[in-house]
């Protein structure tokens, strides 16, 4: 009974890796398209 715990945690310790990794993907792909759209907007001004 006292390894229930521990694989709990390890199982919610890595979901929230999951988690935060794709958060990190997401910001990369947004701030890549930012800095796609600053220079398109310099470059009509």
């Amino acid at each position: 009974m006292d390894t229930v715990p521990l694989i709990t945690f390890v199982e919610v310790f890595v979901g929230s890796l999951f988690t935060i990794f794709g958060i990190w993907i997401t910001n990369q792909a947004n701030l890549e398209r930012l800095k796609i759209q600053l220079e398109h907007e310099k470059e009509t001004n």
